[in-house]
């Protein structure tokens, strides 16, 4: 597991085939600005929080954030209960292929 900011993951071309899950939003995250077009909306709570991820798993990527910190935390909760455990198999089963 490696953590690095937004600039570093967006300009480090070795970190774009490494699975990524991006917090905070495209106002304070260019990594997440940048995703925010690319990617499924997979959870959406109107004006307060969003998850995005490619729901077919080609793309190991997702961006959790919220219109302020405490809603930023229930978009990560909201990933961890629903998604994070199909994203860890994929993540995975490529890692034994």
């Amino acid at each position: 597991m490696l953590i690095c900011s937004d600039v570093w993951r967006l300009n480090d071309n070795s970190l774009a085939s490494c699975p990524s899950i991006s917090i905070g939003g495209p106002g304070v995250n260019a990594f997440a600005a940048y995703l925010a077009d690319k990617l499924d909306s997979a959870f959406v709570v109107d004006d307060i929080l969003m998850v995005q991820l490619d729901l077919e798993y080609d793309d190991l990527v997702a961006s959790c954030w919220g219109m302020d910190h405490e809603s930023t935390i229930a978009a990560v909760e909201a990933f961890v209960e629903k998604y994070l455990e199909q994203f860890i198999e994929h993540v995975t089963s490529r890692i034994d292929a």
